[in-house]
C-alpha cells in the first residue's frame, strides 16, 4: 500500500468515527424532542377535555366535586367578563360626557360670535348695537315725502 492510500484509509476511518461519535448526541436530541412532543400532545388533549367540560360538554362522567370546580371556574370567569364589560361602559360614558362638555363649550363660543345667549335667546337690547329699524306707526302727511300715509 502506498503512502497516499494509507492516508486515504486513515481519513476514511477518522471520518467514520467522527460521524459515529457525532450521531450519538443527535439521536439523543431527537429522542428528547420526541418525548417533549408526546408530553405536549398529552397536555393539549387534557386542555381540550377541560375546555369541553367548561363548555358544558362531556359532563356525564364528572364527579360532584369536578362539577363544583367547573361551576366555580365559570362563576369566576363570568365575574371577570362582567367587570371588564362594566369598565368599558364606564369609559364610554366618560367619553360621551367629555364630548358633551366640548359641544356645550362650542355652543357657548358660537353663540357669543352670533350675539345670542347660550340658551338660544337674543341678548338684551342694551348689549348690542341697535338696528336702524323704526317701528313707530304714524298716520298723516309727511312734508319730507309729500305723501299721505294710511295704514
Amino acid at each position: 500500500m502506498t503512502c497516499i492510500q494509507k492516508t486515504i484509509k486513515r481519513y476514511a476511518e477518522y471520518k467514520g468515527e467522527y460521524f459515529v461519535a457525532e450521531s450519538h448526541p443527535t439521536e439523543q436530541y431527537v429522542q428528547g424532542l420526541k418525548k417533549e412532543m408526546v408530553t405536549m400532545v398529552e397536555k393539549i388533549e387534557m386542555l381540550e377535555v377541560h375546555n369541553q367540560k367548561l363548555m358544558g360538554k362531556s359532563l356525564a362522567f364528572c364527579s360532584l366535586k369536578e362539577l363544583q370546580e367547573i361551576a366555580t371556574q365559570i362563576e369566576k370567569s363570568l365575574h371577570i367578563v362582567r367587570s371588564r364589560k362594566a369598565k368599558l361602559y364606564e369609559d364610554e360614558v366618560e367619553k360621551l360626557k367629555a364630548k358633551g362638555r366640548e359641544l356645550k363649550d362650542e355652543r357657548v363660543r358660537l353663540s357669543g360670535r352670533v350675539g345670542e345667549e347660550p340658551s338660544g335667546m337674543p341678548m338684551p337690547s342694551g348689549s348690542k348695537e341697535k338696528e336702524d329699524v323704526e317701528t313707530d306707526l304714524s298716520i298723516g302727511f309727511r312734508p319730507d315725502l309729500n305723501i299721505l300715509l294710511v295704514p
